[in-house]
């Protein structure tokens, strides 16, 4: 039987102009920050509001979840009849409310979620459901591999984690939490200063900016400055953690990364991406496509709250365990011995900017764009520049750049598994 004839991808051709929508932007008398964008495509509006939140220990931190469960239930409820969609959840430093409403009940909506960031009005029904509810979801969370080798790895750089880092709230603690405690938790903690606003929808930026103003130009500054720092890592060696039931094993490295504001930023995110960021890199093709040592593999840039990082992810089987995070200290090295090529930058760039230009052509994915830069710190117009911006970055710089951040003596971590059969594979 003869095989079907292929046909070959079309020639790559130029990278189009990142354009954005049509955008304004405001501040606030409290200190929020609002920018309307326009995306006529749907008749409907996606909303953000994300406002620094960081819990200073682990009371702070228990009720912080419950009141994220509060407000989604209650705010959820006020906006049934608009047909309205509502997520709330905090994550590290950040307390975030994303929205997706038809158009037509922006006006409500804006409304509505302006009262529920002044004066929630949680009820005891809603508080003891949200204590019910976040009590029930911690231990499923936290029996999470993911989640139980995510702390691993941050125990084993920190020590004694700041509250603000660790991924669940303790179960105790969220089941002493009562509704007086999330009023004033709320009060404390949730208001304009520093918080940021997007709204993307069919309207134009101005008639956004004009209802955005008229429900949040009142919201006080009354969030407190309280953003926790990040102690310095530990630098050492990788560490063997056991979870003898388990059946696959993580690999969890970590090393310091490079802040956004660094002019070198986008060398590193190049670096990062040739190395481990996507599904043509170096550990992609090597240690999970040619080697198959690997289920997951994955290397990104990310952040241990004001602090930068550069983190390596593994999930293998327990007897290639040892053997596999060898292999991934081996390709960190070829990193500064086998320089990065013009080749692999290209094609780094290309799944950047590919990556930019696919967010860029959807209402949600404008709006997580607009709201990641602003909370990194960027303005609105920054997103647009990306396209420039890596077409400025030399091969050479990505070099010096993988040289640098990408040597192994840099990295620590864990390996969490059962540690008998690592060492059956090869000591770690």
């Amino acid at each position: 039987m003869k095989g079907r004839p292929v046909t070959l991808l079309p020639p790559q051709t130029a990278i189009p102009e990142v354009a954005l929508p049509p955008i304004a932007s405001a501040d606030t008398p409290g200190g929020l920050q609002i920018t309307a964008a326009q995306y006529a495509i749907t008749h409907t509006a996606n909303i953000c509001l994300s406002i620094p939140h960081s819990p200073v220990d682990s009371v702070d931190h228990a009720r912080s979840e419950v009141l994220a469960a509060a407000l989604d239930k209650s705010l959820s409820a006020r906006l049934v009849p608009t047909g309205a969609g509502v997520s709330v959840h905090r994550v590290a430093k950040w307390f975030t409310i994303a929205i997706n409403t038809p158009s037509r009940h922006l006006a409500r909506v804006l409304e509505c979620l302006a009262e529920a960031v002044v004066a929630p009005g949680i009820g005891l029904d809603d508080a003891a459901w949200a204590v019910r509810t976040i009590t029930s979801r911690i231990p499923m969370q936290a029996a999470q591999p993911h989640t139980d080798s995510a702390v691993a790895l941050l125990t084993h750089l920190y020590g004694r984690l700041p509250a603000a880092m660790e991924p669940v709230a303790r179960p105790e603690q969220a089941a002493a939490v009562s509704a007086a405690d999330l009023a004033e938790h709320h009060r404390a903690t949730i208001g304009a200063k520093g918080a940021f606003l997007v709204v993307v929808g069919e309207h134009d930026p101005q008639t956004t900016m004009a209802l955005c103003r008229r429900y949040f130009d009142p919201l006080p500054a009354t969030n407190l400055d309280r953003g926790p720092t990040c102690p310095p890592p530990t630098i050492g060696t990788v560490t063997a953690v056991e979870r003898s039931q388990w059946s696959q094993t993580h690999i969890r490295l970590a090393a310091s990364g490079i802040d956004r504001a660094d002019d070198r930023h986008l060398h590193v995110s190049l670096a990062n991406a040739v190395f481990g960021g996507y599904f043509s890199s170096r550990l992609t093709l090597g240690l999970r496509e040619r080697e198959g040592l690997a289920y997951r593999v994955q290397a990104m840039l990310g952040d241990h709250l004001d602090r930068p990082m550069i983190l390596i992810e593994a999930d293998t089987a327990p007897q290639q365990a040892a053997h596999t995070t060898h292999r991934i200290l081996s390709y960190l090295r070829q990193m500064a011995a086998q320089p990065v090529t013009g080749e692999e930058v290209d094609r780094a760039r290309r799944f950047m900017t590919g990556t930019a230009l696919i967010a860029m052509s959807s209402q949600i994915g404008i709006t997580s764009m607009l709201s990641t830069s602003l909370t990194y710190g960027d303005q609105p117009e920054g997103t647009a520049e990306l396209v420039e911006k890596l077409d400025n970055v030399s091969t050479a710089d990505v070099r010096a750049a993988a040289a640098e951040f990408y040597d192994p003596d840099r990295f620590t971590g864990v390996v969490v598994g059962n540690t008998e059969a690592v060492r059956e594979g090869r000591s770690v």
